[in-house]
């Protein structure tokens, strides 16, 4: 007894679970009284996406199928088929086309049965939407009178045929639609899956394999090409290939070539999938219309018509792909670095990211500084050498890397997509300078490559190498002397303790101190920071044993008083090798640092004069004159005040202001003012004798277009803009004036 109502009880569960089933198969095939109300205003009574398994469309000639298909981890997809035809699909086209049958809408109603006289017994686009048990037919047939560009559609269902009219907007993307289906892209495989590109052709014959050195860029190919060492391709060359072929959609498609083209270049791309099929593709020939021919040979062959000049970047030469860096990893993606000197003294370098930042290991444990640590991988990442050819690398010791000086180490994250790669190791053989030169020796491929030595020295270890930047961090009120001497009597210069500067030597040079330049100078050298270090003791290189500039800023603390001494040798990228205090360090000095301690640091107003005690002017070039007036704050020409002469000179003379003073001493009869081109003679209330400036030649001073000019009892030569001198010497007529520029 027990055992039947166990099983009468299974029995009963089972046919509750058979009714479900059949309720739910009947329930798909048929529309509930909800949806057909949602749904009362579209074309389509019923629309179930997840449903849809196929569509049929006859558009004029053309017979489509759109079947759908989902993987093994339920993600749906759809084929294309076009006639007995294979065809590359867009799924994002298909999604865009299958929202327009979803929301598709008539205009109105008709009653009209004679379905020949709509245009519906020849339509020009059938759609059968096949929804599970469910069956849309939508035809389209003639024009209707109304709205413009309309049309006729029927459609029919199992439960009969209905008929409307749609706007022209709805037509358009029916069929229109239709050609945004195929996918324009005839590249079959995305960068990352391939394992291998070959190119072959007149202009271009080369192979691309990943190399055996796992990394996660561009430059994980190694460039393959008859009579040549294999080297490493160049990541950034790469990228933008990769980049130009992803996006070689076809503008049209036409009928694939029925023979071999002249010319033409063939691209073989092997997937790292050995189960994915070989795509190969051809480019070159001209298309009807214009544009070059690309065509897919498989899977799925295709033809189309590409941009000429695109086709001409996409046949790109092997040259353009050799990696003229040294390093092929990305900044980052770097882990670990080891630096180590082979048989040498310095500290070997081995650092290690760690949280945010890095952490040393040697020549001592602790946490690196950001700012040296970024600013050392930043140059080791942009160091590019030129290809050593193979002649020219047969005698290592001869290029000194027999034995090689330093050894740098990489370790830097895996490549993407590759499930082998475990980690990216980079290795490099640093060599011994030679004539101004360091070459180094990948392990990746084993090429060889020049640097300039400076370049090259960021790959030998050295304590300065994560050394920071900032020298010196001093308060502006504990400065209180700065002495340069940079190409010309050295100036000493003393500050006070209200701020002001006073020069000390040379002695009278009937000029005071210009606080501006002093002032940025002496910022300059307090808060004293390099571009980078160069070396740990200086060489030939650094012409540091005869500095041509030194400069030195004396700071007071508690009465304690202290210098700080910077010697300026060679120029270098940039700027300046130099050495501070008595260190045996080099870094490179800021350019702008040295060209503002070349220059006179004094006064640049010393043209001008106290406009408000000047009662007229006269300006003199050759046997021309012209004289001024000045009644309150209007100037004007004496023999014609109506004229804006007057006043464009005035203005001009107000604002007299130099670049800088060019010479202190005497004025030379080379610079233009014996006789000037320009003599001003200003007269002053209650002085007897006037100011008289002179202007001489033209020249070049800080890199801007000048003029020399002197004033007369001051003895030093400065510079003034030839644009600020624009309205004294380029005068107009009016002026009886030559053109003096």
């Amino acid at each position: 007894m027990m055992w039947w109502q166990t099983q009468r009880t299974n029995l009963a569960l089972c046919v509750v679970a058979l009714g479900l089933v059949a309720v739910t198969v009947w329930d798909r095939g048929h529309i509930s009284t909800d949806e057909a109300k949602d749904r009362q205003h579209q074309l389509l009574a019923a629309w179930r996406v997840d449903d849809i398994g196929r569509i049929d469309i006859r558009y004029r000639d053309r017979d489509l199928r759109l079947e759908a298909a989902r993987d093994e981890d339920g993600m749906r997809s759809w084929t294309l088929r076009e006639g007995e035809q294979n065809r590359d699909v867009d799924e994002q086209a298909v999604h865009a086309y299958l929202q327009t049958l979803e929301y598709a809408a008539p205009v109105r109603m008709v009653s009209e049965t004679d379905r020949a006289k709509l245009g519906l017994t020849e339509p020009r686009l059938t759609i059968t939407v096949h929804m599970a048990s469910l069956r849309y037919t939508l035809r389209v047939g003639g024009e209707a009178p109304s709205p413009a560009g309309g049309a006729y559609v029927e459609v029919e269902d199992k439960r009969g045929r209905k008929r409307y009219v749609i706007d022209a907007q709805l037509w358009s993307d029916l069929s229109d639609g239709l050609a945004q289906l195929r996918s324009k892209r005839l590249v079959s495989y995305l960068s990352a899956e391939v394992g291998r590109f070959e190119m072959a052709g007149p202009d271009a014959n080369w192979t691309l394999e990943r190399g055996g050195w796992g990394g996660r860029t561009a430059g994980a190919f190694m460039l393959k090409r008859p009579q040549h060492a294999d080297v490493r391709v160049s990541r950034r060359a790469l990228d933008g290939w990769l980049t130009e072929l992803g996006s070689s959609d076809v503008e049209q498609f036409v009928p694939l070539p029925d023979k071999a083209v002249a010319g033409a270049h063939q691209l073989t791309l092997v997937p790292l999938d050995k189960a994915r099929a070989v795509a190969q593709l051809s480019l070159g020939g001209e298309c009807p219309g214009g544009g070059a021919l690309l065509w897919r040979r498989k899977p799925l062959p295709a033809a189309g018509c590409i941009d000429q000049a695109l086709a001409r970047r996409l046949i790109i030469r092997a040259d353009a792909l050799v990696d003229d860096y040294v390093l092929g990893s990305a900044e980052g993606d770097i882990t670990e670095l080891s630096l180590d000197e082979l048989g040498g003294d310095s500290a070997d370098i081995d650092v290690a990211r760690k949280d945010q930042g890095w952490h040393m290991r040697k020549p001592h444990q602790g946490p690196v500084a950001s700012e040296p640590m970024t600013r050392w991988l930043k140059q080791l990442i942009a160091a590019k050498g030129v290809p050593v050819t193979a002649a020219e690398g047969s005698d290592l010791a001869a290029l000194g890397l027999a034995p090689a000086r330093a050894r740098l180490r990489i370790i830097a994250l895996p490549e993407r997509g590759v499930a082998q790669a475990d980690q990216r190791v980079e290795q490099l053989d640093v060599g011994q300078p030679r004539d101004g030169f360091v070459y180094v020796k990948r392990h990746d491929d084993g090429a060889l490559l020049k640097l300039a030595e400076d370049v090259g020295s960021a790959f030998v270890p050295r304590a300065s190498t994560l050394r920071p930047t900032q020298l010196a961090d001093i308060p502006r009120e504990q400065v209180t002397a700065m002495r340069i001497g940079c190409g010309k009597p050295e100036q000493y210069l003393t500050r006070d303790a209200r701020g002001a500067w006073t020069l000390v030597t040379p002695r009278n040079v009937g000029l005071d101190v210009d606080i501006g330049l002093a002032n940025e100078l002496a910022d300059n050298l307090r808060t004293l920071s390099a571009l980078q270090w160069a070396a740990d003791t200086p060489s030939a290189l650094h012409a540091l044993d005869k500095p041509w500039c030194s400069l030195a800023l004396e700071t007071s603390q508690a009465g304690d008083k202290r210098w700080m001494s910077v010697r300026v040798g060679g120029e270098t990228r940039g700027g300046y090798f130099a050495q501070l205090n008595d260190e045996q360090a080099v870094f490179v000095l800021p350019r702008a640092v040295v060209n503002r301690a070349g220059a006179w640091l004094l006064d640049r107003a010393a043209l001008l004069v106290d406009f408000g005690r000047v009662t007229a002017v006269q300006l003199r070039a050759g046997d021309s004159t012209l004289k001024l007036s000045k009644q309150g704050d209007r100037w004007f020409v004496s023999d014609n005040p109506s004229s804006q002469l007057g006043v464009r000179i005035g203005h001009a003379l107000e604002q007299l202001l130099a670049e800088g003073v060019v010479r202190v001493g005497p004025v030379r009869a080379q610079d233009g003012f014996t006789p000037p081109r320009l003599r001003i003679d200003i007269q002053l209330k209650g002085q007897t004798e006037p100011v008289v400036i002179r202007i001489g030649n033209n020249t070049t001073f800080e890199q801007r277009d000048v003029a020399l000019v002197v004033r007369d009892g001051v003895p030093a030569t400065l510079a003034v803009s030839r644009a600020r001198l624009a309205p004294l010497v380029d005068c107009s007529p009016q002026a009886r004036f030559p053109v003096l520029g």
